[in-house]
């Protein structure tokens, strides 16, 4: 049986309403969850997670389009207008990259155990540092869409710990289990750096030295993103039975 991309590179009609569908569940991840960076006007949000399932169930044009179609949207409904040009480009690369990635790597590690439980450890333990340097004491969190939610919570080391400790856990056993997604992880990583570089160069730009302020930031959306994602495509993959990912 052939995989869902498979079926979406051969189907031009499914190839346009799976990119209308992963646009919408982009815009969706993007605008349900936000975080105000007063330093440089811009929001915490975890549309990665989107994105990265655009582009490794759709293949690198759907994570393009989807990607920065969504994302850009999503600029426009939460009032950061100003960033949905820069995003529009950003994340469409993001995706475009994360989609050809996977399909240039996955092939060498796909039996690399060993691989994935590096990658639990570097991720793991690289979201309990910035959440500790960067994610404590008290936050304002907006939840929803047609009627967001603002909820006063305050983040503390063990909240960190907690995180940590289960991210580790999910990837290396997913990554046990399901080794190819060693790729998918280096993969959505590798795509997150270039987001992450491409919103730094730009409010470089407009900002100044303030720019640096959103980097830990756009890197914890990377590490949440692909935590996110690698479990609701694990997921699918139990319900849809082939594989969704594999080319």
């Amino acid at each position: 049986m052939m995989s869902l991309k498979e079926r979406i590179k051969k189907n031009p009609n499914l190839f346009l309403s799976y990119t209308a569908i992963m646009t919408a569940l982009v815009f969706v991840f993007t605008v349900i969850f936000s975080l105000y960076i007063p330093e440089t006007e811009g929001y915490f949000n975890i549309g990665e997670t989107g994105v990265y399932i655009a582009a490794l169930t759709g293949g690198p044009y759907v994570g393009l389009i989807a990607g920065g179609v969504g994302s850009a949207l999503s600029d426009v409904a939460l009032g950061y207008t100003h960033y949905a040009p820069i995003t529009l480009v950003v994340k469409g690369a993001e995706g475009l990259i994360v989609g050809y990635l996977y399909i240039l790597i996955a092939r060498f590690l796909s039996d690399s155990k060993a691989a994935g439980i590096a990658i639990g450890a570097l991720l793991s333990s690289i979201l309990y540092i910035l959440g500790n340097m960067f994610y404590m004491g008290k936050a304002e969190i907006t939840i929803g869409i047609i009627t967001p939610l603002n909820l006063d919570v305050t983040l503390n080391q063990t909240i960190w710990i907690i995180g940590a400790i289960l991210t580790f856990l999910l990837i290396i056993g997913v990554s046990y289990f399901q080794p190819k997604y060693t790729a998918y992880a280096i993969s959505t990583v590798a795509g997150g750096l270039e987001m992450v570089l491409g919103y730094f160069l730009y409010e470089q730009f407009i900002y100044g030295p303030g720019a640096v302020a959103e980097v830990p930031f756009n890197i914890m959306q990377v590490i949440i993103g692909t935590i996110l994602s690698l479990a609701i495509i694990s997921a699918l993959e139990k319900v849809w039975k082939p594989s969704i990912t594999t080319s």
